[in-house]
């Protein structure tokens, strides 16, 4: 779980240098209330899916552990 927990505050911060170099090179519109509800659930889907993922993870490591144990 540690690795992944390094893995998602990498990619935030990833995510944050990205948005940071493009707007140097342009400019940002304002975003309008749709665009935001938009971004809103599609962020929101994201951590459905990473909280899925590491649930499905926690589970394949406890298998392992317990075949190991067997």
């Amino acid at each position: 779980m540690g690795r992944l927990g390094d893995m998602q505050h990498d990619i935030e911060r990833i995510r944050e240098l990205l948005e940071d170099e493009l707007a140097k090179k342009r400019k940002i519109q304002k975003m309008t209330p749709e665009d935001r509800a938009e971004r809103g659930r599609h962020f929101q889907m994201s951590r459905e899916r990473m909280a899925y993922h590491q649930a499905k993870s926690r589970e394949e490591e406890r298998k392992r552990k317990s075949a190991g144990s067997a």
